[in-house]
């Protein structure tokens, strides 16, 4: 996605559904045809591809920052479903009674940006975090018997 702050970030959403049959003969027409044998294992892979698109285009969509999205599960959930059903509803009389965005993660790398973005918004002021610093390290330095020029001051 393109965050605001950010730039480009790659997400990752897990989350968990629901999945009913409404026509079956539309179901059993669509996906098993002439196939004969059409397991459970299939139409999940497909609804998998199907939401993972759709969930890049509703987060694209949303203009919602990396950091927004765990406050806006909820109405992306609600809006990720209605795009996913309108993709399978017709084609496949498969109807999702439920679809929960349970968590979306960023990379490590990512994550220990973001760590290191919060701690410099909580520390404010930077120089008058070094000055802070500076001072709490000079009693130390003068104890240190090989301070060189620190313990001569």
């Amino acid at each position: 996605m393109r965050d605001p702050d950010f730039g480009p970030v790659r997400v990752r959403a897990f989350g968990t559904y629901t999945l009913r049959a409404i026509d079956p003969a539309k179901l059993l027409s669509e996906l098993v045809g002439t196939d004969g044998v059409y397991e459970a294992e299939e139409i999940s892979a497909l609804l998998r591809s199907i939401i993972s698109m759709a969930f890049a285009d509703v987060v694209a969509n949303s203009g919602i920052g990396v950091l927004d999205l765990a406050q806006s599960y909820g109405s992306l959930s609600e809006t990720l479903r209605r795009e996913v059903l309108s993709k399978i509803d017709d084609e496949f009389g498969l109807e999702i009674p439920q679809l929960y965005i349970v968590n979306v993660s960023v990379p490590e790398e990512v994550e220990r940006a973001l760590d290191a973005r919060a701690s410099m918004k909580a520390i404010g002021d930077m120089n008058a975090f070094q000055a802070y610093q500076l001072g709490n390290a000079i009693p130390d330095a003068v104890l240190n018997p090989a301070g060189g020029v620190a313990a001569a001051g």
